[in-house]
């Protein structure tokens, strides 16, 4: 009796489950510099082209994708800005959301650290003590990510096909 009630439970949940699809989404990531110290947060890009499993259209070119962006300003002592921009969610025909994967993208600029070290420390100590110090104070460059279409994997279940 509790082998009938354990495969017909195991049946019941075979059942259930959806069949699933994964499919490849093309995505232009938004445009992102650092000296923009408030662009922190989630930003829109969008769906390069339109993503379709067999004929039928399941994301629309032009669809907004969600993406989770922290930006790094450029600092002192030569450390440069840097962007990371995570891809979370789009959504489909029906207006379901669909969490996206992918790696995250990043970028920095270039650092200035040999820079700042060697004339701070080189003239800060020898020649032009005190005042020299304050070359530790240069900067690293900042960076600016300019949208290059990327890739990520999109998990559609049936239903939404």
């Amino acid at each position: 009796m509790k082998k009938i009630v354990l495969l017909s439970v195991i049946i019941c949940c075979f059942l259930s489950l959806k069949a699933q699809k994964s499919v490849t989404v093309a995505v232009q990531p938004p445009s992102v510099c650092t000296y923009d110290s408030k662009m922190v947060g989630n930003y829109a890009g969008i769906v390069a082209s339109d993503v379709k499993i067999g004929d039928k259209i399941v994301i629309r070119g032009g669809t907004p994708v969600k993406f989770m962006v922290k930006v790094k300003n450029a600092k002192g002592a030569g450390k440069p800005g840097k962007i990371t921009m995570i891809p979370e969610s789009t959504t489909d025909v029906n207006g379901n959301t669909i969490p996206l994967s992918g790696l995250p993208i990043k970028q920095s600029g270039k650092g200035k650290y040999g820079k700042a070290f060697g004339l701070g420390f080189g003239l800060g100590f020898t020649i032009l003590f005190p005042w020299g110090l304050f070359f530790l104070c240069i900067k690293g460059e900042d960076c600016c990510y300019n949208g290059a279409i990327i890739s990520c994997t999109a998990v559609v279940s049936d239903n939404q096909q």
